[in-house]
């Protein structure tokens, strides 16, 4: 006999398979929280390099030899 079986004779109304559905629930809410942050880090990440390469390549366009301006 199993468990839930022996709680719905006992009177003890006990859905074990919603809480377990519900605990699964949480903890793939969880993952999809801590994937939309890592893709949040890399995304910001990437931007950031793109505008330092961006800055990179605008003072050596400005100053074709390299040479900063004084």
């Amino acid at each position: 006999m199993k468990l839930k079986d022996l709680l719905d004779r006992a009177g003890i109304r006990n859905d074990i398979d919603k809480a377990l559905e519900d605990k699964e629930a949480a903890k793939e809410k969880q993952i999809q929280e801590m994937a939309g942050a890592v893709t949040r880090l890399i995304i910001n990440e990437s931007i950031k390099e793109a505008k330092a390469r961006a800055a990179e390549r605008d003072r050596l366009l400005i100053n074709p030899d390299g040479a900063e301006k004084k």
